[in-house]
């Protein structure tokens, strides 16, 4: 057994010798450069791994723990956008998160938090 598997590593190991980065590409994706790892998705299309999720670049500004519902988190960015979290504590959607965003005047939203109208994360962003 052990023998089989030294020689299937050997022959492995000499033939990726014999092939160019360019056949190695075929069998294990695309190498569009060296050090780098084209991504695609299913239609072929390169996809960017960097790409940015919806909340990055915003800091945790407020919270409000003092409910017993509800516990709300206020986000806000370098260029003022801002977002609230709201997240159930209590009642039958506990655990459940809704979203408010807005793009200026944060302070007097935050005073308003428990008046606005909070949706889904993917209705929101």
């Amino acid at each position: 057994m052990f023998l089989k598997l030294i020689g299937s590593t050997g022959l492995s190991l000499f033939f990726m010798s014999l092939v160019s980065k360019e056949a190695q590409a075929t069998f294990f994706g695309s190498m569009p450069g060296p050090g780098t790892i084209a991504l695609k998705d299913s239609t072929g299309a390169t996809i960017d791994p960097a790409k940015n999720h919806p909340t990055d670049g915003y800091k945790i500004s407020q919270l409000d723990d003092s409910g017993s519902t509800y516990l709300y988190f206020a986000y806000v960015n370098k260029d003022g956008a801002w977002y609230i979290q709201r997240e159930t504590i209590s009642g039958i959607n506990t655990g459940d998160y809704r979203y408010f965003k807005g793009s200026s005047d944060f302070a007097a939203n935050w005073s308003n938090r428990s008046g606005l109208a909070y949706d889904d994360f993917d209705d929101i962003f």
